[in-house]
């Protein structure tokens, strides 16, 4: 089991306005992802396929990809409760029947949530980047937590990494170096879906402003 007691995630959280509390109360119990039927998304999913979103931030790309396809289920994982709000209202707005939201730390759910549950693809955009090197054990990105999300993947799925840290792209190809069932690949390598399409968040966005470079890593599980 992972530790639960290292924290892989900082608090942001600011005091929420009514509206941002109001849009919690109203869609939590619709959308929100109390995972207690057998600790299996496919309670809620039946059998289509599932990409989980670790850190979605505002929940932009999961709206966005929710909304072009229909018929696969998109899991978020976050712990900023404004952007979980702001997340909720818009799959309220646009009647999405294909997302859940998770709110909480990512090894939480890992270790008690993901059980039975088949990932057709995970997200993992602008994770954390913990500079300092005493922090480093902090990162979501880690061999104990890509071992247990891989057991969960399915055969071709992919891992799909953004980040502007240089420090942390170094560290995810270490990682994924210790692994000989992932294979790093290029985005034109994709066979899916989702081959084409672009990438929203506001991290990314800020990351463009700042003209920082960005690190697209994809890791298809070959076998």
């Amino acid at each position: 089991m992972i530790n639960n007691n290292i924290k892989t995630f900082r608090l942001r959280n600011r005091k929420l306005t009514k509206q941002q509390l109001n849009f919690i109360n109203l869609y939590w119990p619709i959308f929100g992802l109390n995972c207690n039927k057998k600790n299996n998304l496919n309670y809620y999913f039946y059998n289509n396929p599932i990409i989980l979103d670790i850190g979605f931030g505002f929940g932009d790309s999961i709206i966005y990809l929710s909304k072009k396809y229909s018929y696969v289920n998109f899991v978020g994982i976050e712990v900023y409760i404004p952007g979980i709000s702001f997340c909720l209202k818009n799959i309220h707005f646009y009647n999405l029947k294909n997302v859940k939201i998770f709110y909480g730390n990512a090894i939480n759910y890992l270790n008690y949530y993901i059980k039975n549950t088949m990932l057709y693809r995970v997200n993992i955009f602008f994770p954390d980047p913990w500079p300092k090197r005493r922090h480093y054990k902090r990162r979501i990105i880690q061999k104990n937590i890509i071992k247990k999300i891989s057991k969960n993947l399915i055969l071709n799925g992919f891992f799909h990494i953004l980040t502007d840290s240089y420090s942390y792209f170094k560290h995810i190809k270490i990682v994924f170096n210790q692994f000989i069932e992932f294979k790093k690949i290029s985005k034109k390598n994709i066979i899916n879906f989702l081959k084409t399409e672009k990438i929203y968040t506001r991290f990314l966005n800020k990351a463009k402003f700042k003209k920082n470079k960005i690190y697209t890593m994809i890791y298809k599980k070959i076998f």
